[in-house]
């Protein structure tokens, strides 16, 4: 599932963790390419984050002239 908001730190929050066995893809409407994706699993650091397991973020670009776009960096928070 995929889908586009505007990423706010109270949004990231507020979001649920995935089903089981699936992730959610969150793409910003104000930086194009960039996203969060929510997984259903723990995270090992038992800081509280929000109601999400475990969120990561990722960009999907061009990064040379005449390539084809592809995710890069996968930065988990």
């Amino acid at each position: 599932m995929a889908d586009r908001r505007f990423l706010t730190d109270r949004f990231l929050g507020s979001l649920p963790p995935a089903k089981r066995r699936h992730t959610i893809d969150i793409w910003d409407t104000s930086v194009p390419g960039f996203g969060v994706r929510v997984y259903d699993t723990k995270d090992a650091d038992p800081m509280p984050r929000g109601k999400a397991a475990r969120i990561g973020f990722q960009l999907y670009a061009r990064f040379s002239p005449g390539a084809s776009p592809c995710k890069r960096g996968h930065f988990r928070l």
